[in-house]
């Protein structure tokens, strides 16, 4: 797996170049090309076709192998010496593919996401399971398949990006820029001179500070894109910048990063816990229903759980309960916004049936949820909110917040570290009164 930066030929040559060699060598007899549209995947057999048509040096060299094959049409094409080439695009119909006997023992993925489907989680799943199920099983029991799979990472959970987190798939990332210049703040003042004047002001004030403005820089492929040439599509737009140059598609939008987020190891002494609970709706059966419970230490506030899963309405007031009686909650808050309510008043009758009570009562939440979860960040900044790395549910929706699918932890989260914060402050607000005694007024 093999993610490149745009217009740096990675197409050309794992999808034109590479094929067009293991046909000329017969070191393949069955390769498919697969690609987001087919129509991208059938321009790139027609280069190869022009190739085997028309490039005097491969008839010098392949003399049996170049001209027309007995097969030669769009997206499909068989060679004089018996390779097929066969284009399709991403979750099509693979299985029973055969060119006659023989299964597919090269299969080249390019670019198999767009920027549209990329953003659904649940599109991701899907093509992931195409490539896991389909396309990797697509060659003969001899395990003569092998598979190349490049593209661009669209998004940190792309299946790209999925891939390249395997070591069994050899993954490699390539960026356009390997090393930044030292002196970014004078490419900061380029940016501004290339967006406020234009280019031939910025490119001047870059030749007269050159020196100083390469110094320390390293560029994947200076004869294709220069220093400048990247610094100038940074200055025109970062988020896509770092997507497609980097392979970096951290949005501008994202508000947490693994290194904003403060961890513990080993939990401090606790004073108090607080429960915070946002179940999902009445009628949301996939939902995920978050339940977070903090803990009140000398440095800061803990989060000590934070389950997230889909649960129905019995399983979260039994989880409630076994939750209280480990860490006995000094209070505990539902949400009861969007038809929620109605789970507060069966936690309510379940703690009278049982004798065991619950210091429970109803959050209507008046701010947005994006203003409760980003009020988050000045928590992580100030060192006051800690979590554990093995809670991943919450810090991977807090990674992908605000474009995730889901938000239900860092929500659920946001809600207990006010209750646990308000509640905590009122109580030492009170440790601080001292009762004056009266004063004896004397009057003259």
């Amino acid at each position: 797996a093999i993610a490149a930066p745009r217009a740096h030929g990675k197409s050309t040559y794992t999808s034109q170049l590479f094929p067009l060699w293991c046909l000329v060598f017969n070191y393949k007899s069955f390769i498919v090309e697969i690609s987001d549209a087919v129509e991208l995947m059938e321009g790139m057999l027609e280069a190869i076709k022009a190739e085997l048509e028309d490039n005097p040096h491969l008839k010098l060299d392949f003399p049996s192998v170049v001209g027309i094959g007995k097969t030669w049409r769009v997206g499909e094409f068989v060679s004089n010496n018996g390779v097929k080439i066969k284009a399709f695009g991403s979750g099509k119909r693979l299985r029973g593919v055969r060119y006659g006997v023989k299964r597919p023992d090269l299969v080249i993925l390019d670019d198999l996401e767009n920027d549209t489907n990329v953003r659904s989680k649940d599109q991701r799943d899907k093509l992931e399971d195409w490539v896991d199920e389909a396309v990797l099983n697509l060659g003969s029991a001899d395990g003569s398949l092998d598979v190349l799979y490049v593209g661009t990472i669209l998004h940190n959970d792309s299946v790209l990006a999925r891939k390249l987190k395997l070591g069994f798939w050899n993954p490699k990332v390539f960026r356009s820029i390997e090393e930044f210049p030292q002196r970014l703040d004078l490419w900061d003042e380029y940016a501004t001179l290339y967006r406020n004047s234009d280019f031939n002001t910025a490119h001047q004030f870059y030749l007269k500070n050159k020196a100083l403005m390469d110094k320390g820089a390293k560029v994947l492929w200076n004869e294709a894109k220069s220093l400048e040439d990247l610094m100038k599509l940074r200055a025109e737009n970062l988020k896509a910048f770092n997507k497609e140059q980097l392979n970096n598609p951290r949005s501008e939008n994202q508000i947490f990063s693994l290194d904003s987020i403060n961890f513990y190891d080993v939990l401090p002494p606790i004073s108090q816990y607080y429960m915070y609970i946002d179940p999902a709706g009445e009628k949301a059966k996939s939902d995920f229903t978050a339940i977070t419970i903090i803990g009140k230490g000398t440095k800061g506030f803990y989060v000590v759980e934070s389950i997230v899963k889909i649960l129905k309405a019995q399983s979260i007031i039994k989880t409630i309960f076994n939750l209280q009686k480990i860490y006995k909650c000094r209070l505990i808050e539902i949400e009861t916004n969007g038809g929620q309510f109605f789970l507060k008043k069966w936690i309510q009758e379940k703690s009278l049936e049982s004798g065991v009570f619950l210091p429970l009562r109803g959050k209507n939440n008046s701010v947005s949820k994006f203003e409760r979860i980003e009020s988050l960040s000045l928590a992580f900044e100030n060192e006051e909110l800690f979590l554990h790395k093995s809670q991943s549910m919450l810090i991977s929706q807090l990674l992908e917040f605000p474009e995730g699918k889901n938000d239900d932890a860092p929500d659920s989260l946001a809600g207990a570290f006010l209750l646990a914060r308000v509640k905590s402050s009122i109580k030492r607000r009170n440790h601080n009164i001292r009762v004056r005694s009266p004063q004896r007024r004397v009057y003259v």
